[in-house]
């Protein structure tokens, strides 16, 4: 008697992230079964363990199993799978019968080992099948719509839902009758679904460096980046322990958590869509839910900074103050912009305008193109500072600095000296500048600003002959070697004694 050969199929088992009796092993056991009474070896597995079945991104098993499939030469000839809703709960039930329509075509159909009902094409099974489809994707409509009711009146009681350590706060684990049972640590979560975490003060080091943010920004006028900047300088690390950004420093003087409430619903990202803010009416605000840490006067005179900085103020104001600047100064750059007390940052200009640059256009202030096109375009403004800067420093020694075409200087009518500005490079042991000569870039002398790998300016420089370059139009710069073999220092009072030295005959 002939006996067929069982037909070799892979099996595809997901499991989501809610809570379901459909754990892997059951799913495996169910699909096993099947396979013996239907005559299939199961020869292959993709898992999705802890993944949502509402899109097709974020499940690498299916993404696999769809790989191999249409790649043209699978190791089987089925696929089995639980049931409908383990295949995916898509909001559009078209997305499901399509990756199935593409296996089937590329001769591999899917069986459904725990439904009722033959995947055979029929009429009622097709009808069946469109139904489940239908119903599984409305099943997490209404589960989210349910979870998102929950966590709202959770919300509304004072609990945190979720989320990392917020700068200036521990996460406090309680029990359901509010008795504390300790702090968690990063990283760490409740257990316990009857357990709630509430926001207490944490370190008083944060706690002090959270109200000085404020004082600076409500008192002191100064703008989220000088904020950063001051807190880099003093060697305070953000919540993550890395640097403060401008970005980071406006999150803070934003939050009203800082006050004592707690604001949840801000936003939604619901079903895998994308996340959209949402309007302030439907924010679930709870006052008084958290030991504040600054008062509320503090708070709104902070925010009055923050918007007299920005977008309260008309495209005509900021130009206006612009030009004033300019009128006093008689230039113009970041690094003036940013010294001035109240003065809307630098990137409010580039948001209105497309950049600081024609900002400066508007009110009448152009400054020369800068040839050496090595300088990363942010660095742009800084080597402009420094070259203006070496003006004051060389007429201040007694020599003559005369600006020339091509954003360089000719210094008592001899040299022309060029500038550029550099972080160091990621590779080398030593803290070491790799700077590049341009070609068509001419100079006698080169003088680099020192900078560290975020930009800021260190309190060093580095005059470079153009012999230094050689053929590779290249120099390093490296803390290892004597400062003297890099002409280096510290201030640019120093620039034209090392320039007239270098004159001097040997």
């Amino acid at each position: 008697m002939l006996t067929h050969a069982p037909i070799k199929a892979a099996q595809y088992v997901r499991m989501s992230t809610d809570l379901q009796a459909e754990s892997p092993a059951v799913q495996k056991a169910t699909i096993a079964d099947y396979a013996d009474r239907h005559g299939f070896e199961i020869v292959r597995t993709y898992l999705d363990e802890g993944r949502s079945g509402l899109q097709l991104r974020g499940r690498p098993g299916l993404q696999k199993l769809l790989v191999d499939v249409l790649g043209g030469e699978p190791q089987f000839a089925a696929i089995l799978v639980y049931d409908v809703s383990r295949w995916g709960r898509f909001q559009d039930a078209d997305e499901a019968a399509h990756l199935e329509f593409l296996c089937r075509s590329a001769g591999v159909p899917i069986h459904y080992c725990a439904e009722q009902f033959a995947n055979d094409g029929s009429l009622s099974a097709t009808i069946l099948k469109s139904l489940k489809r239908a119903m599984a994707g409305e099943y997490s409509r209404e589960l989210s719509a349910k979870v998102f009711a929950g966590q709202c009146n959770l919300a509304r009681q004072g609990f945190k839902m979720g989320g990392k350590r917020r700068y200036g706060f521990n996460r406090m684990l309680v029990a359901s009758n509010g008795a504390p049972k300790g702090l968690l640590g990063d990283g760490e979560q409740k257990h316990l679904r009857t357990d709630h975490v509430i926001l207490v003060p944490g370190p008083p080091n944060e706690v002090a460096t959270v109200r000085r943010i404020f004082r600076l920004c409500a008192h002191k006028g100064l703008s989220t980046r000088q904020i950063a900047r001051r807190l880099n300088d003093e060697g305070s690390s953000n919540v993550s322990g890395g640097r403060w950004t401008a970005t980071g420093v406006g999150q803070i003087l934003r939050s009203e958590t800082y006050t004592g409430v707690l604001v949840y619903a801000k936003s939604s990202k619901k079903l895998g869509t994308r996340e959209v803010a949402n309007d302030p009416s439907q924010w679930i605000r709870c006052d008084g839910a958290i030991e504040p840490i600054v008062n509320q006067r503090l708070f709104d005179a902070a925010k009055r900074g923050l918007a007299a900085r920005q977008w309260s103020q008309s495209d005509e104001q900021l130009l206006d103050k612009l030009r004033k600047l300019h009128q006093r100064l008689g230039r113009l750059s970041v690094r003036d912009v940013l010294k001035e007390p109240g003065f809307p940052m630098p990137t409010t200009y580039r948001h209105r305008f497309g950049s600081f640059t024609h900002a400066c256009e508007l009110v009448g202030y152009v400054r020369p193109t800068l040839p050496y096109a090595g300088i990363h375009p942010t660095l742009l403004f800084r080597a402009f500072d420094i070259l203006e800067d070496a003006v004051a420093a060389i007429a201040g020694a007694g020599g003559v600095a005369e600006p020339i075409d091509g954003g360089l200087l000719l210094i008592d009518g001899n040299e022309r000296l060029g500038v550029t500005a550099h972080r160091p490079t990621t590779y080398a042991k030593y803290t070491t500048w790799r700077v590049l000569l341009r070609h068509g870039f001419g100079v006698d002398y080169l003088l680099v600003s020192l900078l560290d790998r975020f930009g800021g300016i260190q309190p060093g420089f580095a005059l470079l002959p153009s012999s230094r370059f050689g053929q590779s139009r290249t120099a390093y710069i490296s803390e290892s070697r004597p400062r003297a073999a890099n002409n280096r220092f510290d201030r640019l009072r120093n620039l034209y004694g090392l320039i007239a030295a270098a004159r001097a005959p040997t």
